[in-house]
């Protein structure tokens, strides 16, 4: 099977190529944005932008599935003048674009990496989202995932190419970048947090288990035309991470008990509700559906994951 990887710079995308560019299975045709950071694999191929005027042409011939990693991400503190039309260039128009040449091309199937963010922004500490749940995106990157998920299944209804999609919640490992990066230079310093009563539940995923999913989804029968929720399957208290975390750096952290009521209130001021979200709220995913229809368990622990990370942040910490 070939299959064309976009976003094979990023997080998702160069841990797969890294780790699964021996497989038999698979052979992986890289599309790259950023030439300083080339993909590991002989098959790459450069696109400088992804929206309505990309032509694939050349990247998609001879290619049997499409994993669409890339897109404009999620960013807190966002410059942009215009971050509405940013994201629907390249995530709606952009991966519709490349659906579309796909269909002409006669890809067989179309893996789209999409965001638990079109489910919400959290749930109580006892429910979890599910797959058919009525959408409910909050924030422009939500909405933006959403139209996307929308367009690729309408045009994938009348064509002869499967989709899958994936909404992954928050990913962590080897090479994390965002708010858990933040996170870990913040223990690892031993500087004390406000965290000690926050009591919520959080799923999380890690890179490990999403990319065996994601090459599972390539390849079995049953993922054809479907959306999968995916996590470790044990939620966590910010707690636990922070105290994960602090374990696998060796460092005593003082953690101190304040009320989430006034977090949040503090976060408000400081217009961090971002960060505020995924601190004190709680998120959860039910994976059942992902279990059963594929016969899939993730294959890493949480404990086993973030040891990893943190073993990782701290090799890349002495290089610096």
């Amino acid at each position: 099977m070939r299959t064309l990887i976009t976003g094979s710079n990023g997080f998702i995308g160069s841990f797969i190529l890294n780790n699964y560019i021996y497989n038999k299975e698979i052979s992986f045709r890289a599309v790259f944005r950023d030439s300083e950071f080339l993909p590991q694999t002989k098959d790459k191929i450069f696109i400088e932008n992804i929206d309505s005027e990309t032509n694939w042409k050349e990247a998609l011939e001879g290619i049997d599935s499409i994993l669409h990693l890339a897109g404009r991400a999620h960013i807190v503190k966002d410059t942009s003048l215009n971050p509405s039309s940013e994201y629907k260039s390249v995530n709606i128009d952009g991966t519709l674009n490349l659906a579309q040449q796909a269909i002409s091309a006669g890809v067989k199937r179309f893996i789209y990496l999409s965001s638990i963010k079109v489910n919400g922004e959290e749930t109580t500490y006892e429910k979890s989202f599910k797959p058919d749940d009525n959408p409910s995106p909050i924030d422009e990157y939500g909405k933006s995932k959403f139209e996307a998920e929308r367009q690729l299944i309408k045009i994938s209804s009348k064509a002869e190419m499967d989709f899958v999609i994936i909404r992954p919640v928050m990913v962590y490992g080897p090479g994390v970048k965002g708010n858990l990066l933040s996170l870990l230079a913040w223990i690892s310093k031993g500087l004390p947090l406000p965290l000690g009563s926050v009591k919520n539940l959080r799923d999380f995923v890690s890179v490990q288990n999403l990319a065996d999913l994601i090459l599972l989804c390539l390849k079995h029968p049953s993922a054809a035309n479907q959306i999968f929720l995916v996590s470790d399957d044990k939620p966590i208290s910010t707690t636990y991470l922070i105290n994960s975390i602090s374990a696998g750096l060796k460092k005593s952290i003082i953690n101190i008990p304040i009320s989430s009521a006034f977090l949040k209130v503090f976060f408000k001021l400081l217009n961090k509700n971002d960060i505020s979200l995924k601190l004190l709220s709680s998120l959860r995913v039910d994976i059942s559906k992902t279990k059963k229809v594929l016969d899939w368990e993730p294959k890493i622990s949480f404990d086993t994951a973030i040891q990893l990370t943190v073993d990782d942040f701290l090799i890349n910490s002495f290089k610096d």
